[in-house]
């Protein structure tokens, strides 16, 4: 029976959305995030909720590590401009208007556009987010945050699986390379006894077989990648684990990759086989798919 996951993986990459109704008006919060190495958010806020910046931008560190993160209020309006504005609004403002200017001893004078623009101000200034509302305001965009962490996890979970799906292939690479690596000695052990016993019938002089032991004994240990194997199955194994274990793993993943690199690239440097060079060619091409995936995770 197979275990579940300690704690989910997240991608880097989802969106979330919320609504509340204010006295003001339905305010709608928006969230995205893409990959990014830290945490990073970019806010777009009316300009009554400047105030709530710093606690928004709290939120987003309880509920995310790593990303780059755009989020962005808006209050949606029923128009834009002079269409928005009834007969009966403007007629009402041009009254208060003329109240003021007899109170004060002026004279009144302006246009339909002065009257547009008193409008839109005094609009501004009703929805501007009063103190009372800003605990609603929080809690819509924890709830957008939460759809967005949500998302995200759904995202981790399929990488997670694809990433699992891909490590058989590559511990099969390494079972391939350790059944071929003792071939290569005994390989070049026949190339060297053959090119000195061609060397001896054309020149007339023995070679000491001794002597051509001992630099196949050096090879040996050059050419010798046992090591190498063996912690580059250590490598796939923990990076199994680790994918099991979840949470914030996208670093670990990503070093993990980079080991398993410098092990191969090791193994084809020491190994001189042909064969053995294509497969960590092969091996090299999927941890690259594999440090992709990883690139997206939390």
């Amino acid at each position: 029976m197979t275990k579940s996951p300690k704690e989910p993986i997240h991608s880097m990459t989802g969106f979330g959305s919320a609504r509340s109704l204010l006295p003001q008006g339905e305010i709608l919060v928006e969230v995205k995030s893409v990959n990014g190495k830290n945490l990073e958010a970019r806010l777009s806020l009316p300009r009554g909720l400047f105030s709530l910046e710093p606690d928004i931008r709290k939120l987003i560190r309880e509920k995310l590590t790593r990303g780059n993160l755009q989020l962005q209020i808006t209050v949606p309006e029923a128009g834009e401009g002079a269409a928005s504005f009834s007969e009966d609004s403007l007629k009402k403002l041009s009254e208060k208007l003329k109240e003021q200017c007899a109170l004060l001893g002026f004279r009144p004078e302006g246009n339909i556009d002065t009257l547009l623009r008193l409008l839109q101000l005094e609009k501004e200034e009703e929805r501007t987010i009063l103190d009372g509302d800003a605990e609603k305001v929080l809690l819509c965009v924890g709830e957008a945050l939460d759809k967005l962490v949500e998302s995200r996890s759904e995202e981790g979970e399929k990488l997670r699986k694809d990433l699992i799906a891909r490590l058989p292939a590559l511990d099969n690479i390494v079972a391939r390379i350790r059944e071929l690596a003792p071939g290569v000695v005994s390989d070049y052990r026949e190339r060297l006894f053959k090119q000195l016993k061609e060397l001896s019938q054309t020149s007339g002089v023995a070679f000491d077989p001794v002597r051509v032991l001992t630099e196949v004994g050096i090879f040996s240990e050059k050419a010798d990648i046992e090591e190498e194997l063996t912690r580059l199955s250590c490598h796939f194994e923990l990076y199994k684990n680790t994918l099991k274990e979840g949470g914030v793993i996208g670093r670990r993943l990503d070093f993990i990759t980079q080991e398993a690199f410098r092990e191969i690239t090791t193994c084809g440097n020491k190994a001189s086989s042909a064969e053995i060079s294509a497969l960590v060619v092969k091996m090299k091409e999927e941890l690259e798919k594999m440090r992709e995936q990883a690139q997206n995770i939390e």
